[in-house]
């Protein structure tokens, strides 16, 4: 241990020497020495003392924290010191601060890592580190190993060989690739190069045959290779068969399995950038998710999954299936409000579609509620499809039977009657959340709403003044709902359905009538229509993950740009006939051109 000078309560050291790792007294003096002695900064020394005690904890052989972690520690001690020594001198309780500091530092400067002791395999390293964290720091580092650093040695001698091998390969590859002249018409260029070559080409070696040039993966090809869950060697097979029955040389193919892993990732990867730039936009969407427990990619542990999509402009977009610690709705809604920054969607997202869980429409912790919140936007919609509630035709006769079950028993029953099952009630209460003071707006595009409805409709929209924080559901049965119509459940609050979707509302101001002819309806119109809100879109996802879980790859990155090509081929292609294909086939060349 070389010394500087004398200081107060820590001695400057010019550096550490001797079979232990550092305590905080000798961390502190080599730092006070680079500070006082060589006039560098607090930072500038520490980094000096960082790489000291990092080459310390290496001989030790005990795996230590990060960089970054041990230089925050260092900066802090010396904080803490400065601390002391600013009150220097005083009387009274600063000699006793002296004496609990200065046997403090005596003790170990411990940066080793969390697991260390359940890293180490060695029993005497894991008793020299226990020792060392005892006060004074007993127990000393034994002499060199002699057996662990041969081995040691040949484990970097055989690195070392593996890494010149690596270069040679990938030199030999780039001289491969090189072009190769093909035969003038110049007689002056063949007898130069005869010339050139002369005695010498039988000294030269023999040449390595040319690796196949000629690339068989293309996106398309990849993409199949997904849809159809084929392995790489699966596809080395197959292609080689169908390129021979078409007369190729297979030789002459880059068919391998190692080329095909490659390409297949690389089409993955730019397939992701594809359909992020196929999204940019500006029309409205709707976000969709809905969890699934399902086994992880490398352990038997069940995780939960969460599938997330994008709807809107009559198109689905899969965005992620993530791996989430929890099914809770804090955890959800920050895996959708991720999704949709990592897509920059968050500025076009109208509405929310979901299934109706209390981790999902819990009142405080919900993920409805709290994307709500995470995103800025307090007036989300929950749809539901109107399909799924709509009647179909009765007979003639079957009819009049019907009416009484219609009219009284829904609603002296199922409304009225106390004892009402929970999941009966929801559904009644999300049906009636379709006809919401601004939801409303749909039934103007509705062709069974008279035009004579759609009137009394526009006259409380533009009369009936709306809540300012209308009730997202109604209160059954305590809030009433039987003969209510469609214009008591229109107010001022209507317009924020156009607004939210950014749609012209002009023809808001026209009688229906004339609707069909103006320009700003029909786009509204046909926006509506190709809204996807239902849920099934979510389930679909569910199913894609549960098909795809664990089958191609264990990389959760290339696992999630696998099912976004999958979805999109599926999109391209939603079956396997011919007419199908050849439509398909076109429509890619012709996007290509």
């Amino acid at each position: 241990m070389a010394t500087v000078n004398r200081r107060y309560l820590i001695a400057p050291l010019q550096n550490i020497a001797g079979s232990q790792i550092p305590s905080e007294e000798e961390v502190l003096g080599l730092l006070i020495c680079r500070i006082e002695v060589k006039k560098k900064s607090v930072r500038e020394a520490a980094n000096d003392v960082v790489k000291i005690v990092i080459e310390l904890w290496l001989k030790a052989r005990i795996p230590f924290q990060r960089k970054d972690t041990i230089l925050a520690k260092i900066e802090k001690l010396h904080k803490e010191f400065g601390n002391v020594k600013r009150n220097m001198g005083r009387a009274g309780s600063q000699a006793v601060r002296e004496e609990v500091f200065k046997k403090r530092t005596k003790n170990l400067f411990d940066v080793a890592a969390t697991n260390a002791l359940d890293v180490l395999t060695n029993e005497e390293d894991k008793a020299f580190l226990l020792t060392q964290r005892k006060p004074g720091r007993r127990g000393q580092l034994g002499s060199v190993d002699t057996r662990l650093a041969a081995v040691e040695a040949r484990a970097a001698q055989r690195r070392e060989l593996q890494e010149r091998q690596r270069q040679r390969a990938e030199d030999e590859a780039s001289t491969s690739m090189t072009p190769v002249e093909l035969e003038s018409s110049s007689i002056s260029a063949d007898e130069t190069a005869e010339e050139e070559s002369g005695d010498d080409e039988e000294a030269r070696p023999p040449k390595r045959p040319r690796r196949a040039m000629t690339n068989v993966i293309t996106p398309s090809v990849a993409a199949c290779l997904d849809r159809t869950k084929m392995t790489d060697r699966g596809a080395v097979h197959v292609l080689s068969a169908a390129a021979h029955s078409l007369g190729h040389d297979v030789s002459k193919l880059n068919i391998n399995r190692s080329s095909i892993r490659r390409h297949r990732r690389k089409h993955r990867t730019d397939a992701r950038v594809a359909l992020k730039e196929e999204l940019r936009g500006g029309c409205t969407l709707i976000v969709l998710w809905d969890g699934k427990l399902m086994q992880n990619l490398t352990t038997k542990k069940n995780v939960e999954r969460l599938p997330i999509l994008v709807s809107g402009n009559g198109t689905v977009q899969l965005l992620n299936v993530l791996k989430l610690p929890n099914g809770t709705g804090s955890e959800m809604a920050k895996a959708v409000v991720g999704a949709l920054e990592d897509w920059d969607l968050t500025e076009r997202i109208g509405g929310m579609s979901f299934d109706t869980t209390s981790s999902n429409t819990g009142r405080n912790n919900g993920a409805c509620v709290l994307i709500e919140q995470q995103l800025k936007k307090y007036h989300h919609w929950k749809f539901i499809d109107r399909s799924q509630f709509e009647p179909g035709d009765s007979h003639p006769h079957v009819r009049p039977l019907l009416d009484p079950v219609e009219k009284n028993w829904f609603q002296s029953t199922l409304i009225n009657h106390k004892g009402l099952r929970d999941d009966y009630r929801e559904l009644l209460e999300l049906t009636v959340i379709f006809l919401g003071q601004e939801l409303v707006a749909l039934a103007l595009f509705d062709p069974l709403v008279t035009v004579e409805e759609k009137r009394q409709i526009l006259t409380s929209l533009h009369i009936t003044v709306g809540d300012e924080s209308p009730a997202k559901r109604p209160k059954l049965p305590s809030q009433a709902v039987s003969g209510l119509q469609l214009q008591d459940m229109a107010s001022t609050n209507t317009r924020r359905f156009f607004q939210k979707l950014r749609l012209e509302d002009g023809f808001l101001d026209a009688d229906p009538a004339t609707w069909l002819e103006r320009e700003d309806f029909r786009t509204a119109a046909a926006f509506v229509e190709e809204i996807a809100v239902i849920n099934d879109h979510a389930e679909r996802g569910v199913a894609l993950i549960q098909e795809y879980n664990r089958r191609l790859t264990q990389d959760e990155e290339q696992l999630q740009f696998l099912l976004q090509v999958v979805s999109r081929h599926r999109a391209k292609f939603p079956d396997s006939r011919k007419k199908t294909v050849a439509v398909g086939v076109a429509a890619h060349q012709e996007q290509e051109h």
